[in-house]
């Protein structure tokens, strides 16, 4: 299975990306999974979900980390026994693992329209800079809803309002750095995020400061 982007964000992180084209056989060739993935690949009732989670062990093995190196806490964050940092994410047929030396997020996300119906869920003082007219804004819409989507992964908490408890500072369309926060705690956290264009999705990766 052919890695589509291998997108380096700093010395100690890494994103690897690739569009999936295998079947379910295919994608599990050769490949080893843990108890644990056995049994959640199992439970998984549609084929796309099941090509997801098989083609984020794939990517893993190309970082040169074996499935049974990966485990989850009781909120569902990943983490890697090596002590490093693990983000997972998918939008419809694309993948991405990002692995890194600290707290690491990150997402993807087609720009679409759909965001739009809510925009009211995930955008608080955002809409001090994005256009009075939401859909003139789409790129930076779904840019926004990709970094807050990485900062939850990130955080590893349940329980957060995606409009309240996350900040996006001003960027443009053409932006590859901005500054996310995560507010829902006594001392706010500061993430450093990098913007990426992958085809005709929006990739956020945001790094604890």
């Amino acid at each position: 299975m052919p890695i589509c982007k291998t997108i380096i964000v700093n010395d100690s992180t890494t994103v690897k990306v690739w569009r999936i084209t295998e079947s379910i056989s295919d994608l599990l060739t050769d490949l080893q999974l843990s108890e644990y993935s056995k049994t959640k690949l199992e439970r998984l009732k549609h084929e796309s979900a099941k090509k997801c989670f098989l083609s984020a062990r794939r990517l893993l093995l190309d970082f040169g980390i074996n499935d049974s190196n990966l485990f989850y806490n009781e909120d569902g964050k990943p983490f890697l026994k090596n002590g490093r940092y693990v983000s997972i994410t998918h939008s419809k047929d694309i993948v991405a693992v990002v692995v890194s030396d600290l707290d690491v997020g990150v997402d993807v996300q087609d720009y679409s329209e759909k965001l739009l119906k809510v925009k009211s869920k995930f955008i608080g003082v955002e809409r001090l800079y994005l256009k009075e007219d939401f859909s003139l804004d789409i790129k930076r819409l779904t840019m926004i809803w990709t970094v807050k989507e990485a900062l939850f992964k990130a955080n590893g908490k349940k329980g957060l309002n995606f409009r309240d408890d996350f900040m996006v500072l001003p960027f443009t369309e053409d932006s590859e750095k901005s500054i996310g926060w995560i507010l829902n705690k006594c001392i706010p956290v500061k993430f450093n995020v990098s913007f990426f264009n992958i085809e005709d999705f929006s990739l956020s990766v945001v790094l604890k400061n």
